[in-house]
């Protein structure tokens, strides 16, 4: 009997520690995305990704200043155009769907600010996308939080004639990278 409960605790433990530790894991955005995948939204094949990471931004920049998430960022390029993936983990599900929200807002109130997010239908608990002309090249972006962490993708200067084809394929590789986030 007390070998059952021995067993029984070492179970219990170990699986309340591993959301835990997948959370304190970083999430390596490099690691999200394959060249392949990045060059089948681009159009040309990229470099290999470069990372940045972790920052805390506890900065003016953030809309909600008591929020300071941790921000994890990789970029590919090739020539003018690139592709990035931003991981950003806010210190619950709460302050990253209070940030959104705030970032949605502030946005439609400047709709000179030429930044039209929309929210989409998405892989996450919370979806924004656009894409749209932009500098002598198109601009996607997707966004796609998940509890407390929230994927941003951004192909920019990529050629495109249909604009819902690229829209399609962020989200869908927004998706895989969820999946593969810690």
């Amino acid at each position: 009997m007390q070998t059952y409960t021995r067993v029984f605790c070492a179970v219990a433990i170990a699986l309340c520690a591993a959301p835990i530790a997948a959370m304190a894991a970083d999430p390596r955005p490099c690691e999200l995305f394959s060249t392949k995948e990045v060059a089948s939204v681009l159009g040309v094949t990229p470099e290999d990704g470069l990372s940045y990471g972790p920052i805390i931004m506890d900065n003016p920049f953030m809309v909600d200043y008591d929020v300071a998430p941790t921000v994890w960022f990789c970029l590919w390029s090739v020539g003018e155009e690139s592709f990035s993936a931003h991981v950003t983990r806010f210190r619950s599900a709460a302050d990253a769907t209070r940030e959104l929200e705030s970032v949605m807002r502030n946005l439609m109130m400047h709709p000179d600010d030429n930044r039209p997010l929309s929210e989409v239908p998405g892989p996450g608990e919370q979806n924004f996308g656009e894409i749209r002309a932009r500098n002598g090249g198109n601009t996607g972006t997707w966004v796609s939080r998940k509890g407390q962490t929230v994927l941003g993708i951004r192909a920019a200067r990529m050629d495109v004639k249909r604009h819902e084809i690229r829209r399609e394929q962020l989200r869908d590789l927004a998706a895989s990278g969820l999946r593969k986030l810690p």
